[in-house]
């Protein structure tokens, strides 16, 4: 997330970290982070739980109620672990660090079975140090659950090498291109996607939004207040709520934002490939 308060209270602006009681709950965007820490809850029984970006740490009681053995969170605001201590710690079951999700210097090596973080890597200078750093703290046979938006969605018209629409983001992936990071680290087990919309629609408008005046339209539209207030309230409630599920993306679809499952590739195999 972003790392410094200036930037952190503007991102606060754009939704870009959810402060339950500050940030409305009812937007499509909060729905959006709350559903995917509801997915991630499935996983977490009996496991001692890493969430790195952790934000205000709303996250925390989901997953302990879900039956998580111990939860860390990991966040570089300080802003943000202090929220997160004052409303969210439970006794020695839950643990708040200031850190750097880069590196999680306070995360020893193999010391979590579940390792969340989402809406994070895109913020990111060094994703590669962010997997690899998220690979060392599992254990040998842990998950990682990773989101991320979804660049052929999020920003039409936009390459790998393209600057972000959204100020806060450095860079952004499709679905192949983020597969293809995560299986740098992992083996992917699963992925899925969040507001799911027709394929061609996408690709209608990913086409149109080569022209430049076009692109700046539909970016300005996508992360435009009014498409997120649109989704907060009324009749479109309920909608907002059904299509912000994590689900199986078929062919025909595209999703906003991608969900990956993934678990620690062995060692052995990783020096096999290498050769």
């Amino acid at each position: 997330m972003p790392d410094n308060d200036r930037v952190e209270q503007s991102a606060v602006g754009l939704l870009e970290r959810i402060v339950p009681g500050e940030t409305s709950e009812a937007a499509a965007v909060t729905l959006a982070h709350f559903e995917r820490y509801q997915f991630a809850a499935r996983y977490v029984g009996g496991k001692d739980v890493l969430d790195v970006a952790c934000g205000s740490g709303y996250g925390a009681p989901i997953l302990c109620s879900a039956g998580a053995r111990s939860y860390i969170g990991v966040d570089i605001s300080a802003r943000a672990i202090s929220h997160a201590e004052a409303r969210y710690q439970v006794a020695s079951k839950t643990r708040f660090i200031r850190g750097d999700a880069c590196h999680l210097s306070a995360v020893p090596d193999s010391s979590v079975d579940t390792a969340i973080s989402f809406e994070t890597v895109e913020h990111l200078a060094n994703p590669n140090g962010f997997l690899s750093n998220l690979r060392r703290v599992l254990r040998s046979q842990g998950q990682l659950i990773i989101s991320t938006p979804n660049r052929t969605v999020f920003s039409p018209g936009n390459s790998l090498a393209s600057k972000p629409s959204n100020p806060f983001h450095l860079r952004e992936w499709n679905h192949p291109e983020f597969k293809l990071l995560v299986r740098q680290y992992f083996e992917i087990e699963d992925v899925l996607g969040q507001a799911v919309c027709p394929l061609w629609k996408a690709i209608v408008i990913g086409q149109a939004a080569k022209t430049r005046w076009v692109r700046r339209i539909a970016h300005l539209y996508v992360n435009g207040k009014r498409t997120i207030a649109r989704l907060a309230s009324g009749p479109q409630r309920s909608y907002a709520l059904d299509v912000q599920n994590v689900q199986t993306v078929r062919r025909w679809e595209v999703s906003t934002y991608i969900v990956c499952l993934a678990k620690r590739r062995h060692v052995i195999r990783q020096v096999m490939e290498k050769r």
